[in-house]
């Protein structure tokens, strides 16, 4: 009796361990199935964000394509050369949910908003010098035609979750003129407003992209149908979803070293220019105050240095 006792004790305590073992290696292998499960999920978003940054780029090397002339690189060999057709085809079109959007937004996802328009200039003749003048904008768009790959669906819709992008956000660059001008903290975009300056009775109007859909295939439906739901193994399986906006940034300056202090401007040291750190932003509409405590503190250490030469002044030798 003794000994089938301690039979049965043992055989109870190796079956506890084994149920131990079990249950570690069943939580062991739940947590790895899900720790690879998310690695997936953020590995296919970082491919569908690449892919939806080659769409945009694609987009823009079209619009560069279809707005010039091909001109034969010397040596041959080298890679060709893309010469604009004709000044307006030089920059980039305006395309926005707006005919007329803030100056420097130049595009946004939009529902039946072409990347670029394929307008034609008025019929010119040669120019003096006995060269012909471009009458199209963008020449060849039928071989580079523009795209239109926004939905009707505006990315302030929720989703089924509930997720959606407030207009706040479209801002978080502070690019876009905001509701509350003087707030440093609400970044909230305005919707409507007027261009400033010669432009005072032009109004412009703002609302936020449309969102773009993304199919198993890689193509992109404007329109919403019941064959994009998802299905294992479909093409036409939406997947992902992006919206955009790109903004011409070449006339904004760099407050970490734009800007001078007003008494330079008034001592005429600043005159030569030649330097961001010399520019007038009174000219931007800050006061001559609050530049002078932006100097303050943007270049603190430069301003407990002494006056010596070559310039006799902090600011000018640290430049």
């Amino acid at each position: 009796m003794r000994q089938n006792g301690a039979a049965l004790l043992v055989t109870l305590a190796l079956i506890g361990l084994l149920t131990v073992i079990l249950v570690a290696f069943l939580s062991f292998t739940t947590e790895q199935q899900s720790v690879s499960s998310l690695s997936a999920i953020s590995e296919q978003n970082q491919l569908a964000a690449a892919y939806a940054s080659r769409l945009v780029i694609h987009d823009l090397q079209n619009e560069i394509k279809a707005g010039s002339r091909n001109i034969t690189p010397d040596p041959p060999e080298s890679p060709p050369i893309l010469y604009p057709a004709n000044p307006k085809a030089s920059v980039p079109a305006q395309a926005c949910k707006h005919p007329i959007a803030p100056s420097n937004l130049l595009k946004q996802s939009a529902f039946k908003v072409s990347f670029f328009p394929a307008e034609t200039l008025p019929t010119a003749s040669a120019a003096p010098s006995g060269v012909a003048i471009e009458t199209s904008v963008y020449p060849n768009s039928q071989t580079h035609p523009p795209s239109s790959r926004a939905s009707s669906v505006s990315s302030l819709v929720p989703a089924l979750g509930g997720r959606f992008i407030p207009a706040s956000r479209w801002n978080a660059p502070a690019l876009l003129p905001r509701k509350l001008a003087q707030s440093s903290s609400d970044l909230s975009p305005a919707n409507s407003g007027f261009f400033a300056a010669q432009f005072q009775n032009e109004p412009w109007s703002w609302s936020p992209p449309d969102w773009i859909l993304i199919q198993s295939d890689g193509t992109t439906p404007s329109t919403w149908s019941t064959s994009h739901r998802w299905q294992p193994l479909s093409p036409q399986s939406v997947h992902h979803r992006f919206a955009f906006q790109l903004y011409d940034i070449g006339g904004l300056l760099d407050l970490n070293v734009a800007g001078c202090d007003p008494s330079l401007s008034k001592s005429g040291k600043a005159a030569r220019r030649g330097s961001l750190g010399l520019c007038d932003l009174t000219q931007l509409g800050f006061t001559p105050d609050a530049i002078s405590e932006l100097i303050q503190w943007r270049n603190g250490a430069t301003l407990q240095e002494s006056d010596t030469p070559p310039f006799g002044d902090r600011y000018m030798n640290m430049l």
